[in-house]
């Protein structure tokens, strides 16, 4: 199913995306809800990020293949980082370079929205906290990532329009057998795959 936040006729609501059709989303989206009726075609909306967050919290360093690529050590732990919710925005938005870096770059990821308050969660109840999954573009300042050494991440993941997110929500597929790929006016600049992740969505 795909879950699609979008504005129409001056209001910001929540539907359901089946070919290029919306429907109505009856019931609550955190949940339980089904499909209403049609509303309109997916041409008259404006999409919006498929979700409002106060945070995002990010993985590094956690694809086997960059490991590998840059030389790095294995990590034994996740490399958590926080994405503020000032760098969200939706799929059509522009990302707006800051005026702190010369050299801005994308990152494909994988997101997963959250639906319920979440805390001390184990591995085998954690998909039960999970909304659905959409497309992220992490925007980097990688001049700050270098200039920092890593360390600031703050200045080079975390400026304004700095978070990409959608086009909407999916909430039917495998999160650890997904395909990555990030593409520039069409052409493949980034080609991975969510199996090659050191620590799973779980």
């Amino acid at each position: 199913m795909k879950l699609a936040r979008f504005e129409w006729r001056g209001d910001v609501q929540w539907g359901i995306v089946e070919d290029e059709t919306i429907y109505t989303l009856d019931g609550d989206l955190y949940g339980k809800f089904q499909q209403g009726q049609k509303l309109c075609q997916l041409s008259d909306v404006k999409l919006m990020a498929p979700c409002e967050p106060r945070n995002g919290v990010a993985c590094g360093r956690n694809y086997m293949d960059h490991i590998k690529e840059m030389g790095w050590p294995v990590p034994e732990e996740p490399n958590l980082f926080f994405k503020p919710a000032n760098t969200v925005i939706g799929p059509e938005d522009d990302i707006v370079h800051p005026a702190i870096s010369t050299d801005l770059r994308y990152e494909a990821e994988l997101c997963v929205v959250i639906k319920k308050l979440a805390k001390n969660v184990s591995e085998e109840e954690a998909m039960d906290y999970v909304l659905g999954y959409t497309c992220g573009n992490d925007v980097t300042a990688i001049d700050w990532f270098i200039k920092s050494q890593g360390q600031d991440l703050l200045r080079t993941k975390g400026c304004d329009t700095a978070g990409p997110l959608g086009p909407w929500l999916v909430t039917d597929i495998d999160p650890h057998n997904v395909a990555i790929k990030g593409r520039v006016n069409g052409e493949t600049r980034q080609d991975s795959h969510t199996s090659l992740m050191i620590f799973s969505v779980s």
